[in-house]
């Protein structure tokens, strides 16, 4: 009996997870939750409450936990030296869509990839890992047969996008051009105008509305909007400092010092999206601005988003960027982005560092509810692949990678570690849901939103 306890504790060390000792909260509450507001439940309670939600939205939210098994499962690859390049870090389909790129015409579109919060150097090889089990849960979310010759086909359709836009010279919305319903897309979201923003936002009287609500999310709000004016010397401070981070928005602006813009700031709100995953609990606040922007005579909403270190840093991984968390997502948005985006700076506010842009109508991501079966999965393996590819090969590198891609024992490795790591993730998720103190987190989560509900109902019933 001795010897089997010994032979067990013996395959035990050698066996990579075992060095994870953290339950999932643990792990998120060590490297995300110290970025949060204590005792706030807009912050790490929310985070815990959208990841209870489903698996499919664990997984989006909970990147910390990807590297980590990453970091003890993929040495090989993070021994690569010669495949690191930026990754998105967190590409799952609700990160692709459309975007502002930049130019003289305000709200001329493009395509690829949005919220660039975990951007890191990483080998592609985690970036497409990422892909295949985003792509795999979400058949797993909708109900969506991959039996038989079904996974391996989805695998590899993913895979020769990416290598054909590896390989390519085109830009992603070039690329996907062809695919119908990504045209229609884009179209939709270009007819929108800027008031459709104000009008989302705010009041006839130049305020934040304390929420917004659409017909999908009723009776919910879909944002929570807290007033936050005692921030607005900080905000001037920070988009100033923005403006002068960044040639094009100093360019956009009319003002670009501290007092002009103080003076233009109308309202500031703090915003929580109960859609929100992966970085629900930072602080993300709305700046409405007295007509800021030269060639758009109206108020604009200006986007300053709390940025933490990449969920790959968090996790060691990786060794920690020198740059600021800010200044990293903005100027990895940049590399990343073909053509870039319209306005996108950074700066650091006290020991805080934030993502500045502004709020528009026309972008628009990419929703798991679009993709009804397998056909609709097929084609989305396909943008997946091709928005990936092109980031990467963006950066100059494409030979390096297309050596790797064309080893033969590559695919089945990606194929077999994405199987892996769902399993790890269908346990991690069981872990998590049954934790109580993640429990207690969504319920004192829950009691917010439903205080929220029905003062929104309230507020709906005076009018």
């Amino acid at each position: 009996m001795n010897r089997l306890i010994l032979l067990i504790l013996c395959f035990a060390s050698l066996t990579p997870t075992a060095r994870a000792a953290d339950t999932p909260y643990d792990l998120l509450k060590k490297n995300y939750g110290v970025y949060c507001t204590p005792d706030d439940p807009h912050a790490f309670p929310m985070k815990v409450w959208g990841l209870s939600s489903n698996e499919f939205a664990f997984w989006r939210g909970s990147r910390d936990l990807y590297f980590t098994w990453c970091r003890d499962n993929t040495r090989d690859w993070l021994d690569d030296k010669g495949a690191y390049c930026v990754n998105h870090g967190d590409l799952h389909l609700g990160n692709i869509g459309s975007y502002v790129r930049e130019g003289q015409q305000l709200g001329a579109m493009s395509f690829g990839p949005v919220d660039f919060d975990d951007t890191a150097n990483l080998p592609f090889q985690i970036e497409l890992l990422q892909g295949l089990i985003t792509l795999r849960l979400t058949a797993r979310q909708n109900n969506i047969d991959l039996s038989g010759t079904r996974r391996e086909e989805l695998s590899r359709e993913m895979f020769d996008a990416y290598r054909a836009a590896v390989a390519s010279d085109k830009t992603t919305l070039e690329m996907v051009s062809d695919e119908k319903r990504i045209g229609k897309f884009i179209d939709a979201a270009q007819k929108h105008s800027y008031e459709k923003t104000l009008d989302k936002f705010t009041d006839d009287n130049g305020k934040f509305l304390p929420y917004v609500r659409t017909k999908r999310s009723y009776p919910m709000p879909k944002e929570i909007l807290k007033p936050a004016m005692d921030r607005a010397d900080d905000m001037a401070r920070g988009i100033a400092q923005a403006v002068a981070n960044s040639p094009a928005l100093k360019a956009a602006f009319i003002y670009s010092d501290v007092r002009t813009i103080r003076e233009s700031i109308k309202d500031v709100a703090l915003r929580t999206r109960l859609e929100s995953l992966g970085s629900q609990g930072l602080k993300k606040y709305l700046v409405l601005l007295k007509r800021p922007l030269k060639g758009l005579d109206m108020d604009v909403v200006m986007y300053v988003k709390q940025e933490i270190p990449a969920a790959a840093e968090r996790a060691d991984a990786i060794p920690r960027d020198p740059r600021s968390p800010g200044e990293r997502c903005s100027q990895d948005m940049n590399v990343l982005t073909n053509p870039t985006a319209y306005l996108n700076s950074w700066c650091d506010i006290g020991k805080e560092s934030y993502w500045v842009t502004f709020k528009e109508p026309w972008s628009e991501e990419l929703e798991t509810n679009m993709v009804r079966d397998y056909h609709d999965l097929i084609h989305f393996a396909r943008v997946w692949g091709t928005v990936a590819g092109a980031m990467h090969r963006n950066q100059g590198h494409p030979k390096a990678i297309l050596q790797r891609l064309d080893k033969p024992e590559f695919f089945d490795q990606l194929r077999h570690r994405s199987t892996l790591y769902m399993a790890e993730l269908d346990r991690e998720y069981f872990d998590f849901t049954n934790d109580p103190r993640a429990k207690a987190d969504k319920a004192t989560a829950q009691k917010m939103i439903d205080a929220a509900k029905a003062d929104l109902e309230a507020r709906a019933s005076l009018r």
